[in-house]
C-alpha cells in the first residue's frame, strides 16, 4: 500500500471590486494637492521667478499624485488574493 500526499489549496478572495477610485476622483484628489501645493510654493519661494517656480512645482506635484493613484488602481492591483 502507498502513501501519498494530496495538497490542497485554499484561496480567498478579500477584494473584488476592479475599480476602486474612479478617474475623476483620482483627478479631484491632483486638483485638491494642486492648489495646496501652490499656495505653499507661492508662499515659501521668492524672487523674480516665484510665479514660474510655483507653477511647475504644482504641476508636478499634481501630475505625480494622479498617476500615482491612477497606477494604484489597476484590476491587478485592486484585488487581493491569499492562497493557503
Amino acid at each position: 500500500m502507498s502513501h501519498q500526499m494530496v495538497t490542497t489549496a485554499v484561496t480567498y478572495v478579500l477584494g473584488a471590486t476592479t475599480d476602486v477610485f474612479t478617474h475623476a476622483h483620482i483627478a479631484l484628489t491632483a486638483a485638491c494637492t494642486g492648489v495646496i501645493t501652490l499656495g505653499v510654493a507661492i508662499w515659501r519661494f521668492q524672487g523674480k521667478r516665484l510665479w514660474l517656480d510655483s507653477l511647475t512645482v504644482t504641476v508636478l506635484v499634481a501630475g505625480a499624485v494622479y498617476l500615482w493613484r491612477a497606477s494604484a488602481t489597476i484590476a491587478a492591483f485592486a484585488i487581493n488574493v491569499i492562497t493557503i
